[in-house]
Parts: C-alpha cells; sequence; structure tokens
C-alpha cells in the first residue's frame, strides 16, 4: 500500500455527535462526513478521512476526499473521489482547511474556533501553535482552555471534547478561585481593581450560561445558579 498523507479527522466521541447511523436516503451531496478506511495488514484497524459528499446512488456513496504522497514536499493537497458504503461513514462536525471550510463549530449556543499564537512557531509546531477556543454571543472574546496543537482542526476537537467533557467548566471555576485569592491576600495592584471585576465577570458569565446548558457538570462544591446570577448583578450594578 501506498503511503499517503490525510488531513486530521478529529473524529469525536459519541456524546458529542449523537446521530443515528448513516444510509444512503439520510446523506446528501455536500454533506460533511468522516470515513473509515480500513488499513490493509492490519486486522480491525482503521482510520478516519475527512471527506465531503460528491453523489449518492442505490448502495454506494461517492465521497471526495484530500491526500498528498507522505513524503511530498508539496504543502497541497489532491483530490480523489471512491464509492463507498454509507455504513462507513459518520457525521463530521469538525471543520477541514483541506476542503478550504470555515474553522468554526456552533454547538448547542457555544461558538468553537482555532486561536492561533502570534508567537508560537516552533520546530514541533511547524504550521503555528493552535489552541481550542470557545465563546458565545454574550462574550464574543475567544477564551482558550486546550492544550497547544499544530492543527487547527484538532484545536477545534479539543474545545469540543473540552466543552463537554469538564475542561472548559474546570478552567472558568479555576480562574475564579485565583481571583478571589488574590483579593484575599491583598495581590490586586493599584489601579487593577476594575480589570479584575471585569475579567470575574465574564467568567461568571460563561460559567453560567454552560451550567444553564449542562447541569449535569454542577457538582456539589460548585457555585449554584443563584449564586452565579447574584454575583454576576452585583459585579454588573459596581460597572
Amino acid at each position: 500500500m501506498k503511503l499517503i498523507d490525510t488531513p486530521p479527522s478529529c473524529q469525536l466521541a459519541s456524546n458529542t455527535t449523537n446521530y443515528p447511523p448513516l444510509s444512503t436516503e439520510s446523506l446528501k451531496p455536500g454533506d460533511r462526513v468522516n470515513w473509515g478506511q480500513h488499513l490493509h495488514g492490519f486486522e480491525g484497524v482503521w482510520r478516519s478521512i475527512p471527506a465531503v459528499v460528491s453523489k449518492i446512488g442505490p448502495k454506494l456513496v461517492q465521497i471526495e476526499f484530500k491526500f498528498r504522497p507522505a513524503y511530498s514536499r508539496s504543502r497541497g493537497w489532491d483530490t480523489d473521489f471512491k464509492w463507498v458504503k454509507a455504513e462507513h461513514l459518520t457525521r463530521r462536525i469538525v471543520p477541514s482547511t483541506a476542503f478550504h471550510e470555515d474553522m468554526r463549530v456552533e454547538l448547542d449556543g457555544f461558538i468553537l474556533t482555532p486561536w492561533k499564537h502570534p508567537h508560537g512557531v516552533m520546530r514541533g509546531y511547524p504550521n503555528g501553535t493552535w489552541y481550542g477556543a470557545i465563546s458565545t454571543a454574550e462574550c464574543p472574546e475567544q477564551y482558550t482552555c486546550t492544550a497547544p496543537d499544530n492543527e487547527p482542526e484538532r484545536s477545534i476537537a479539543g474545545a469540543i471534547h473540552s466543552l463537554y467533557d469538564g475542561g472548559y467548566r474546570a478552567t472558568l471555576l479555576t480562574k475564579l478561585e485565583v481571583f478571589a485569592h488574590w483579593r484575599a491576600t491583598n495581590q490586586v495592584r493599584p489601579g487593577k481593581e476594575d480589570e479584575l471585576r471585569q475579567r470575574e465577570l465574564d467568567h461568571r458569565l460563561r460559567l453560567l450560561q454552560l451550567f444553564k446548558t449542562f447541569p449535569s457538570q454542577i457538582e456539589p462544591r460548585d457555585p449554584t445558579i443563584a449564586d452565579l446570577e447574584a454575583a454576576i448583578a452585583e459585579g454588573r450594578s459596581h460597572g
């Protein structure tokens, strides 16, 4: 088998996709999918390749996918088409730069995007250092909450996992605890009180929307929705 390189697929866990099994009736041209390709010579090993549905047949689905030779010096992608069974396809949430798709995902009122560090080019990250970011309509600033990565696709996938699996929640709560510690130990620098109050307000607004959207993420030691609403009202009264 000729070695080829394919774009990152970022297959997501079932709790964030929650789609029924695919069939030729449930697909249409233009749908984003992941194609599960069996690796020859490796029993039971599959790799997931991002693709786009191009045609629907009576029994098979034609997909468009991108590839390039594994050791090619070219950074561009070649295009190929293949007829596959619908059962080998899954819905694709994460966009792909190979298809020039908009690097933005909206799920449950949250906006997930990649954020590129302005000084993040290094040997381990030749494409730049990317972080997954979460924002909302009320808090539009990108809030990074993932480990660094070399690909924007994986950064978005990381942000989705962080949102659904508790990483985003833990980050917000930790920062609020840090802010409280600064106040308790008089570490707030002169003239920075308003800035700190605004940061606390932003984190509480984000946490309030998270808890209202996913009540199952609230733990006994966490602030309640009523506590957050009261703190937000108090913070706005000082603004």
